[in-house]
């Protein structure tokens, strides 16, 4: 058997251990925590997207005929940008398809 100054070496031992093991675990816990607030942030967007969607939806025609009718003809100029902000957009998603590769 061992002698009860080494039991008592070991215990000691044991107890600074397992406050080491407790301390990091509350600093991972802490990381860890800073690391998921991003994710449940856009958790929470992709949550309200999805019950706005089907309304946004709906809501798109008519939003859109009252900017054409009302907003467009006070802005001179916007039209012929309007017009062609679909080849621009084309444009650029060619152009950056070219640059990932």
């Amino acid at each position: 058997m061992h002698p009860q100054r080494e039991l008592d070496l070991l215990a000691a031992r044991k107890r600074g251990l397992q406050m080491r093991i407790a301390e990091r675990r509350a600093a991972c816990a802490r990381e860890i925590g800073e690391l998921v607030r991003p994710l449940a942030t856009v958790d929470r967007v992709v949550g309200t997207w999805r019950r706005v969607a089907p309304v946004a939806s709906v809501a798109a025609v008519p939003a859109s005929i009252a900017f054409t009718q009302f907003v467009l003809p006070r802005l001179h100029g916007a039209r012929k940008l309007l017009r062609w902000a679909p080849v621009a957009l084309k444009a650029a998603r060619v152009v950056s398809g070219f640059l990932r590769k």
